[in-house]
């Protein structure tokens, strides 16, 4: 946010997802956090969560077509690669089973 404020970037967008369990991925903190920020430093930059609302499934369902071997989502990344063994590799592995999608990612190991 400091960044976008510094730049002239009115919004940023974050991919915090509806099944995110942690409180710092909830509305309510993005909302706290975006007026906190903006009053630290005299800014207007909106935190947007365009996939607040959405399960990882109907994400990938959307992405479908696009590049999204290019796209990270590792909690414990090994020599620049997916880990493989993380929750969050499980749950894209997961995604891409449950939306009928063939998995591009490149896994360590």
């Amino acid at each position: 946010m400091l960044w976008c404020h510094l730049h002239g970037v009115s919004a940023i967008a974050l991919g915090s997802l509806q099944t995110n369990p942690f409180p710092d991925a909830t509305p309510e903190f993005f909302r706290g956090f975006q007026e906190i920020v903006n009053r630290a430093v005299a800014g207007r930059v909106e935190v947007l969560l365009p996939f607040g609302g959405m399960k990882k499934v109907a994400v990938m369902a959307l992405g479908k077509g696009l590049p999204l071997e290019h796209t990270f989502s590792c909690a414990s990344p090994k020599d620049g690669l997916h880990c493989g063994k993380c929750s969050k590799c499980g749950e894209r592995r997961d995604a891409f089973r449950d939306a009928g999608m063939a998995d591009p990612t490149v896994y360590h190991g």
